[in-house]
């Protein structure tokens, strides 16, 4: 029987509590039997950040807030990334998007 390749998968997510962003690092061949976790890394969210995403969360902001809102955490995830990438190695990237 064939082995099978391993990919390296970095998942990401920052839930209601809005404390932070986790990032996880996960090897696995495709199949749930075959999966081992590697790293993991905490960013904390910044203050101002963290105070708009609560005032989209309590329907506070106008459409282009929440549409400025959206750039804004894709580029704090485009930073951490940046960091991670330097000593992490992945093939894939999930982010289920925030909660």
């Amino acid at each position: 029987m064939a082995t099978r390749k391993k990919y390296k998968a970095l998942g990401f997510m920052n839930g209601t509590s809005i404390d932070g962003v986790d990032y996880a690092l996960i090897e696995s061949d495709g199949t749930f039997k075959n999966m081992s976790f590697k790293k993991h890394k905490h960013f904390s969210i910044p203050p101002e950040l963290k105070k708009k995403l609560l005032q989209a969360a309590t329907n506070q902001l106008n459409t282009y807030e929440v549409s400025s809102l959206h750039y804004d955490l894709g580029r704090l995830y485009g930073k951490h990334i940046k960091t991670l990438k330097k000593s992490w190695n992945w093939d894939v990237v999930g982010l289920h998007g925030q909660t």
